[in-house]
């Protein structure tokens, strides 16, 4: 089994410390078989909390933020003091938000923001028996495609990773107990050969949540950079990517009916994709075969995003002039359209959207606005080239960067221009010289995007 996708969500998280709508839920717990619960008579509430009809996209149509979203589907302090813990348990288990995990590039991002948000998660981690339920209930549930409406333990498959996911990063935080650890275990592991055995529904996407659950739980967790590949920037920096498996139908197929039934303002463009993200779809291509995993940190936790407009082809501007966006608080990044207001963005595994600003899973309390430089970055370091030249014959330089798509070359000695030399510009990128005496010379190049001069280079040059 490939782990090339346990590294995604790993590393960052250890170095930061056919429409098919969304679900409704309420009923009670003594319908469900569940191994180990015990009832809580204290308690008076043995129901689920009802989150409405969420199958609706009339139910989120109602809602611009994200903040709206947690808003509307918080369970009240008083209701959740008088609920069981198999309540807790059950309404957590079908929570209507479980299925933006797919959306985020790092699903523990996701996990740590519902803990800031929800009440309802606060509770069952502050119940003695909050976990010890939970995991006896999702030993139990059972995920079900092409479905509108669960019920029971039947769930989505968004609603069993999330819990997962939460699992692991519970466990990590030592809210999970020594004892309670071989039992998860056991049930991780019988889960994960479940979807091994399933490659026609379950694709490294659904696998890796276990991969990681399982690991932690192991104690055994190798966080290697191997799956990293080095990338450059248009102006030849080195950032890290990653080349991820595709999804399956099934999974394809829920992603994008759950983007479109829970924004129903946005606009569907193109499908789900586990190959590509956000980032990679602003900052490297917004072609349908983009097939580079950009993630804002890299291997090491550093954040690697920031190179696209630092000495490089992007710069800061003010809201109004940009053509891409970054969600400082949302971890995302998204593309002006030419209607005002509009942002396209891939929204992590789901599908390329045209939102508003705010109409997307982010937090979009903090905006950095950007545009192409109009003023250029020296990378001189990125004109490639033999040194010394031989006279009379032709020596090819080459100046390494994407996406400029004009050059200007010259050479001047002593500050003027050369003329005992040939230089023939053989396309945008490369030039060639033929020096005809011997002596010293400077090569320059000014490179263009769009019209706007972005970066230029010198390399000084001896002749024999």
């Amino acid at each position: 089994m490939k782990n090339i996708l346990l590294t995604i969500v790993l590393l960052p998280f250890f170095l930061f410390s056919c429409n098919k709508p969304v679900i409704t839920r309420s009923e009670s717990f003594s319908n469900i078989q569940t191994k180990g619960i015990v009832n809580q008579v204290r308690y008076s509430i043995d129901k689920s909390y009802d989150f409405g009809d969420t199958w609706s996209k009339s139910f989120w149509s109602r809602f611009q933020t994200l903040e709206e979203r947690f808003n509307a589907l918080q369970v009240p302090s008083d209701i959740l003091q008088d609920m069981t813990a198999e309540a807790l348990a059950y309404s957590m288990i079908h929570y209507p938000l479980n299925k933006l995990i797919f959306a985020y590039d790092n699903p523990f991002v996701f996990i740590k923001l519902v803990l800031e948000k929800s009440l309802l998660h606060q509770e069952i981690l502050q119940r003695s028996e909050g976990l010890e339920t939970l995991v006896s209930l999702y030993s139990e549930t059972k995920i079900v495609f092409e479905r509108n409406v669960y019920n029971g333990i039947e769930v989505s498959l968004s609603d069993e990773v999330f819990i997962e996911y939460f699992f692991s990063y519970c466990f990590l935080e030592k809210q999970i107990s020594e004892e309670k650890r071989m039992g998860l275990l056991e049930v991780t592991e019988n889960k994960l050969d479940e979807r091994q055995n399933l490659p026609e529904l379950y694709s490294a996407l659904s696998i890796e949540p276990l991969l990681i659950l399982q690991r932690v739980l192991e104690e055994s967790m190798p966080l290697r950079a191997d799956y990293f590949h080095d990338y450059r920037t248009p102006l030849n920096q080195t950032v890290q990517v990653l080349h991820r498996d595709e999804m399956t139908e099934a999974e394809i197929t829920q992603l994008n009916n759950d983007a479109v039934t829970m924004y129903p303002s946005a606009v569907f463009v193109s499908s789900a994709s586990s190959r590509y993200n956000c980032h990679s779809y602003a900052w490297i291509s917004t072609a349908s075969t983009n097939d580079k995993w950009l993630n804002a940190t890299d291997s090491s936790g550093v954040f690697q995003l920031s190179k696209y407009w630092t000495n490089d082809l992007f710069t800061s501007c003010s809201s109004g002039a940009e053509i891409n966006i970054f969600y400082t608080n949302g971890d995302h990044s998204a593309k002006k359209t030419s209607s005002s207001g509009k942002y396209i963005s891939k929204w992590g595994n789901w599908p390329v959207m045209e939102h508003t600003l705010t109409d997307c899973p982010y937090i979009a309390t903090s905006i950095q606005y950007f545009n192409v430089r109009t003023s250029p970055v020296d990378i001189s370091s990125s004109l490639l080239g033999s040194n010394p030249a031989p006279i009379g014959q032709a020596s090819a330089y080459y100046a390494n960067t994407l996406l400029v798509d004009s050059f200007n070359w010259s050479v001047t000695s002593g500050g003027i221009p050369w003329v005992s030399c040939q230089l023939m510009q053989s396309n945008a990128q490369t030039c060639f010289f033929i020096p005809l005496q011997a002596g010293s010379f400077v090569l320059h190049f000014d490179g263009y995007y769009n019209g706007n001069h972005v970066c230029s280079g010198s390399k000084t040059i001896l002749t024999l």
